[in-house]
């Protein structure tokens, strides 16, 4: 991974978990933000053995595993049928999200929009964004056309 792959994945997470759920309220907000800044601070030294989501390819780090005991070592995990991981579910989809788009595709994340996109960069989605679908987004979309991420 690039310095500049990885700016853009921070800027992509960050910006989803403050846009994603326009219902949640602003400390879920500000929760997510901060676990997202944490999470990466401690990827940010292994830039360069970065590859792929999974670590299938060298050099070999797996994001995947590194979120997976992020997350349980922060208790997100837990088995409460209640909750449903939904703050662990949130925080991985931001991270996910903004990994694949930013850095390299792998299975992806779904469930939202073109609207939330929008509102992600005020309007004004960057060619990075842009050029990561398939077709690339240009003029022609709705707002509630879905995206895989």
């Amino acid at each position: 991974m690039t310095p500049m792959q990885f700016r853009r994945w921070s800027s992509f997470s960050t910006k989803m978990a403050r846009e994603a759920w326009p219902n949640a309220t602003s400390s879920r907000k500000d929760r997510l933000v901060e676990e997202i800044e944490a999470f990466l601070a401690r990827m940010e030294p292994h830039m360069a053995e970065i590859t792929d989501w999974d670590g299938n390819s060298e050099p070999s780090f797996c994001v995947d595993d590194e979120i997976r005991d992020y997350c349980y070592d922060a208790g997100y995990t837990h088995h409460d049928p209640d909750q449903l991981h939904r703050f662990e579910t949130q925080f991985i989809c931001c991270v996910r999200a903004g990994f694949d788009v930013a850095v390299k595709p792998s299975a992806g994340v779904i469930g939202f929009d073109i609207a939330m996109l929008k509102r992600m960069w005020h309007g004004r989605i960057p060619p990075w964004v842009r050029l990561f679908f398939d077709p690339p987004l240009t003029t022609g979309f709705k707002d509630e056309d879905p995206v895989w991420l």
